[in-house]
């Protein structure tokens, strides 16, 4: 990708060689005189030179500045020049394509903001044109407009041109590591593409479904009510109906709103304790923990650990404390003191809860955390306070905005903020994922009851909104700046003094003095879902010094090593499988062994040349050592096709996969001894997506 925007901009570039500076200077000024700027692309020549003396350095980056900035001045000048001449005439009538309602936007822009208009309208689309215009029609001194359009200029060239080289830049070097860490960011991306997904359909039409649901749970209600055994059972209990009737009355806070707050409380309390019961019996979600720890482990990057050690920071306690300090002041200048005590109470209660199941449970940290934490990992502190606190302010802030929309909005941006900070946990390693939701049910809980305490004392208490002097607003300003300051000052503070660990997946090597010792946990003859399901056995054993001899023998005999799944390998395997381009190393999904994903895998095509069909085996590095070589176990699988658009199909009969790996690896003259031997009874079954498998449990031990 890099290369081909490279040789692009090169072919087109080059040919004129020191002429490009001129191309920059009348790109601005075409792009900026009325009418002609609304069908000239200088903004977007302009990038161009910018990325490409980012990628080429043909360029010098202040000499394209000159020149772009000269030519947006003078551009400008032209059209104040026109404005004078010609100003009452083309407002009143239009001009070629320019309209005059394009006239009166840039009115509107000139007296919203005077002579500044001149330098901040550089800076908005369809406006940049009208503003020098209308500043010559309303005959403003040409030294004021001069010493705005200067500086307007050179910040719009600096603009455009700075884009286009951080752009080319970034995508330098982006090229180091667009691997499998591009892919990570890329699923996180979608992740937040469904969520604003869900946020534009909530804005849209939730009002619209809700009022369809409602009607539909009225129609429910009334036939329900019409049934005679109902009838009945409504006139020989008045009491237990009448209470019934009154939780759901909207006239009262002890009526629907306390009852939909209550289901909300009981939802998070039973979670909580779900997750308990988890922990203790060691659930499903146990054996997810782990995988998902190793899997996260694959994704670790320098560049994503500081930015997810900016968001984890947000829910330190440093960072917490400070804005809960400024939040409780700013709510005490909006004279909203009672939701000042419901605020501590939602902080203060769920960092209790945490801080005593953390002594209760005590259950270690996580051993492939980035960094040391020295408190219990069962339940998540951030994740609690994440919700607690950034969850309150979240329903205040909605409480007390009008609209829809806006609390659509506000409800996505807190929610997308509290899965960040519990993802960011995640991804560092400090925590595993039911500790995440646990503190997530804790939060919850505690979000709930303070909402429920202050909407009671609002039910009782009916006060009028104050009016907001300037004053106020300023200081909330202030704090809001203060607030800021703090956490840039906690974060870089926590950043610089933070202990990083040094680790890796490698784990202690253990002697044995024969193969059976190493399988004595029969666990470890099958590979394994993320939930810990077992699937196929694994169907081969390597003995080998080093893991350097699995890859020389396998190129031998004509199998490739596979890429890391990425961005650029996920695009050249679509282009295999909808197109025609050769791809012989294409990524091959992660599987588990031993709640470990596989260390390497490799691949052969068959003649078609086409990875919906291929022979492949993912093989894992042990830390057993038997008689001074290291334990390799490997799984071989064939694909024969593609389902769902997006995985392989496996074929049933794996053992001929095993066959065909073993007589490709004999068939080099390099495999020292070979022996193959009953491993696990016959067995079928499916595998991680569900296809079928059988076996006879029979396994290849080589050694090489």
């Amino acid at each position: 990708m890099i290369e081909t925007l490279t040789s692009f901009l090169t072919h087109q570039i080059q040919n004129i060689g020191q002429w490009a500076y001129m191309l920059a200077f009348f790109a601005a000024l075409l792009e900026t005189i009325i009418g002609i700027g609304m069908v000239t692309p200088g903004s977007t020549i302009i990038l161009f030179l910018g990325g490409y003396t980012a990628l080429t350095g043909n360029l010098d980056f202040f000499d394209l500045v000159f020149f772009a900035a000269t030519g947006a001045i003078f551009g400008d000048n032209i059209n104040y020049s026109l404005g004078k001449k010609f100003g009452e005439k083309w407002q009143k009538n239009g001009f070629w394509i320019v309209k005059p309602e394009h006239f009166r936007m840039g009115h509107m822009f000139f007296q919203k903001h005077g002579g500044k208009s001149v330098f901040l309208g550089r800076f908005v689309p369809m406006v940049k044109e009208m503003t020098p215009f209308v500043a010559g029609s309303l005959h403003m001194k040409w030294r004021t407009f001069f010493f705005f359009n200067v500086f307007g200029g050179i910040g719009w060239a600096f603009e455009f041109l700075g884009l286009g080289f951080l752009f080319a830049g970034s995508l330098v070097l982006a090229e180091a590591w667009l691997g499998r860490i591009a892919f990570f960011i890329f699923a996180l991306l979608l992740f937040l593409l469904f969520l604003s997904f869900l946020q534009w359909s909530l804005t849209k039409y939730g009002k619209q479904v809700f009022a369809y649901f409602l009607r539909i749970f009225v129609f429910l209600r009334q036939s329900f009510f019409q049934i005679n055994g109902v009838k009945k059972y409504i006139k020989n209990h008045p009491k237990i109906i009448l209470f019934i009737h009154n939780r759901f009355s909207s006239h009262s806070f002890f009526g629907f709103p306390l009852t939909i707050l209550s289901v909300i409380f009981f939802y998070f309390f039973f979670g909580y304790l779900g997750m308990v019961e988890d922990f203790v019996s060691g659930d499903i979600i146990i054996q997810i923990d782990t995988r998902l720890e190793n899997l996260l482990f694959l994704f670790r990057d320098s560049t994503l650990f500081h930015i997810f050690l900016w968001i984890t920071a947000l829910g330190k306690s440093e960072v917490i404390l400070s804005f809960l300090l400024i939040s409780s002041v700013i709510l005490w200048l909006l004279q909203k003191k009672p939701a000042i005590l419901s605020l501590w109470i939602s902080v203060v209660g769920a960092g209790g809860i945490v801080y005593l199941s953390k002594l209760f449970f005590d259950r270690p940290r996580p051993e492939l955390a980035l960094y040391i934490e020295h408190t219990p990992s069962f339940p998540s502190a951030h994740a609690t306070i994440a919700v607690a606190f950034y969850g309150f302010l979240a329903w205040m802030i909605m409480r007390n905005v009008s609209g829809w929309k806006a609390k659509i909005h506000i409800f996505f941006v807190t929610l997308i903020l509290i899965l960040l900070i519990g993802f960011s946990r995640l991804y560092l390693g400090v925590h595993y994922l039911s500790d995440v939701l646990a503190g997530y049910f804790v939060g919850g809980m505690m979000l709930v009851f303070s909402i429920a305490l202050l909407e009671y004392w609002k039910s009782t208490h009916h006060k009028k909104t104050v009016f907001l002097p300037p004053s106020k607003k300023t200081y909330i300003g202030f704090l809001l700046l203060l607030s800021l300051l703090l956490y840039l000052f906690f974060g870089y503070q926590f950043q610089s003094t933070l202990p990083i660990q040094n680790i890796s997946l490698s784990q202690k090597t253990k002697n044995i003095q024969t193969l059976p010792e190493a399988f004595v946990d029969s666990h470890l003859k099958y590979t394994e879902t993320i939930t810990g399901r077992e699937t196929e056995p694994i169907n081969f054993i390597f003995l080998t010094p080093n893991s350097q001899n699995i890859e020389d023998i396998f190129a031998r005999a004509g199998w490739r090593k596979s890429d890391r799944l990425g961005i650029v390998s996920s695009g050249k395997m679509l282009d295999n499988i909808f197109g025609s381009r050769s791809y012989e190393t294409a990524p091959i999904t992660p599987l588990f062994w031993n709640g470990r994903t596989q260390d390497f895998s490799f691949q052969k095509l068959p003649e078609v040349n086409s990875i919906k069909i291929r022979h492949h085996i993912r093989i894992w590095e042990t830390n057993f050592l038997l008689h001074n070589e290291k334990v390799f176990v490997g799984s071989a699988i064939f694909d024969d096709g593609i389902k769902w658009g997006i995985t392989h199909k496996i074929s049933a009969d794996i053992d001929n996969e095993r066959e065909v790996v073993f007589e490709d690896l004999e068939s080099t003259g390099k495999v020292l001894s070979s022996e193959k031997i009953p491993f696990v009874p016959p067995v079928s079954g499916e595998n991680f997506s569900g296809d079928f498998f059988v076996t006879d449990g029979n396994i290849y031990v080589l050694k090489f």
